[in-house]
């Protein structure tokens, strides 16, 4: 027996027993051999080399492996296997076993990689290189004797950055985006294809510093850097007095000089409705008395008619005047896409002119009917007629589109209308300061219809000069561009 290993036979027996000229029944049973085990602490023992086919190491073989290593070196345990023959034909095979499953120490060596390190690996700025660090730290520089780290070829990046080194690295690309945010005057289309491209790098570098090691000089710079960047490729918005000054010098007059056909022929279509209606009153006389009692009559003649712009006082009824007008038009723009409540509000406001028009002329009191209704009734109607007008053209663009598809063109002409509207508040408020100042004073009649003529022609030479040369500018009266969103293209 040798050390305990063998039973019932000594060494020199075992040889006969895998003779390959014994006959079979002189062979030791399959069942009988021993098993393979590993190397240990105890003394190698030979083995008969007959192996049971599902116990034989070929059908068990691990792989070899690299081993892990920590801090430059680190082994594993290996396992020595002898088996087959005699002791002058032995064969070892060396086996790597799973850390996580059979450990195999040998003396004070440790079988596994420290798994509070770990490897990061192919960095652009300095190379493939290995890289650990104690990740339980959360550290953000290097391991000594290392590099920098950028990203890694497949644009993953890692958990570490040599912020010093980081920075060198990707100054260049920082100081040239500086440097096109800095540039006076408009950019080419080169030079804007290159903002647009550093932008985007600059933003994964920051987003990586700030993922790793977040010092606040560099990301307050480059914070600052792509903020400026920004605003130089998409623009930035102007002051609210320079909107303003905008919308009345272009928006707006560009707005009523493209549909000026649509409210000029409005306007001349009512006034034509107004004499005419008004003149088949005054000549049919008992008309009235459906309307009207003889007393009605004769109180709107005398006194009510004329008392009505003086009733109140001047800035309370300039109000009053001020939000019913804005009232009418602002129903007329809004009711414009179903086009017939537009003809309705309009048919309204020129009955009324007309019927007390034709019933002051009956009683003799034109001058007084005119003089009071002209100073501000000009401007007045003619902004009611342009609110009529853009409705009805809001209506017609769902109608007849053109190449435009119906949505895309009641989108553009409601936009259009939206400026208009904003406009109309403004000179409505001028008409209510002629209506509350002007008509009830106690100034020649002439000189009050004259300051209402002068407020038409100047918003008559308001549209057709500076309307008109707003349009050649090639405004629209739409919204700016940056804010009307994405459209499909159209045909013609």
């Amino acid at each position: 027996m040798e050390g305990g290993c063998q039973k019932g036979r000594d060494s020199g027996e075992r040889v006969d027993l895998d003779k390959t000229d014994q006959p079979t029944g002189q062979r030791m049973p399959e069942g009988d051999r021993a098993g393979v085990v590993p190397d240990s602490a105890q003394p190698r023992c030979p083995f008969a080399d007959g192996v049971p086919l599902g116990d034989r190491l070929h059908g068990h073989r691990v792989t070899d492996g690299a081993a892990d290593q920590s801090h430059g070196e680190q082994t594993h345990s290996q396992g020595a296997i002898e088996f087959g023959g005699s002791h002058d034909d032995q064969q070892y095979e060396h086996v790597d076993h799973d850390t996580d499953d059979d450990v195999i120490e040998h003396g004070t060596e440790n079988a596994q990689a420290d798994r509070g390190w770990r490897k990061v690996e192919g960095h652009g700025l300095a190379g493939d290189q290995i890289v650990l660090a104690d990740t339980e730290y959360g550290s953000c520089g290097l391991a000594q004797g290392t590099k920098s780290i950028g990203s890694t070829a497949d644009g993953t990046y890692s958990g570490l950055v040599d912020l010093d080194a980081y920075v060198a690295a990707h100054t260049h690309v920082w100081a040239r985006l500086e440097e096109l945010v800095k540039q006076r005057g408009r950019l080419d289309g080169a030079e804007s294809d290159e903002l647009l491209e550093l932008y985007q790098r600059t933003a994964t570098h920051l987003s990586e510093i700030r993922s790793t090691c977040p010092d606040p000089t560099v990301v307050a710079h480059l914070s600052s850097v792509l903020a400026r960047a920004r605003s130089r490729a998409v623009g930035s918005r102007t002051a609210a007095w320079q909107d303003f000054v905008r919308f009345f010098v272009t928006t707006f007059p560009a707005a009523l000089y493209r549909t000026r056909r649509w409210w000029l022929v409005t306007m001349v279509a009512c006034v034509a409705m107004s004499f005419l209606v008004g003149w088949y009153f005054y000549v049919t006389p008992s008309l009235e008395s459906t309307l009207a009692s003889p007393q009605e009559i004769n109180d709107l003649v005398t006194h009510d008619f004329e008392n009505y712009y003086s009733e109140y006082a001047a800035s309370s009824f300039a109000f009053r005047v001020w939000t019913n007008n804005v009232f009418v038009a602002a129903l007329c723009i809004a009711f414009g896409v179903f086009g017939f409540p537009v003809v309705t509000l309009l048919w309204n406001n020129l009955l009324n002119v007309a019927i007390i028009g034709s019933i002051m002329w009956r009683y003799e009191r034109a001058d007084l009917f005119f003089g009071l209704i002209l100073p501000h009734g000009l401007l007045e109607l003619t902004a009611v007629f342009v609110a009529g007008g853009v409705g009805l053209r809001i209506f017609w663009s769902w109608v007849a589109p053109g190449p435009r598809s119906r949505m895309t063109a009641l989108a553009q002409e409601t936009r259009a209308a939206m400026s208009v509207s904003l406009g109309l508040l403004v000179i409505l408020f001028v008409t209510g300061i002629i209506e509350g100042y002007v008509t009830p004073s106690t100034l020649p009649t002439w000189t009050r219809i004259g300051i209402g003529i002068w407020a038409e022609l100047l918003f008559f030479a308001y549209v057709f000069i500076v309307g008109r040369h707003a349009v050649r500018a090639g405004a629209t009266g739409d919204i700016d561009a940056i804010d009307q969103g994405d459209a499909a293209p159209v045909a013609g």
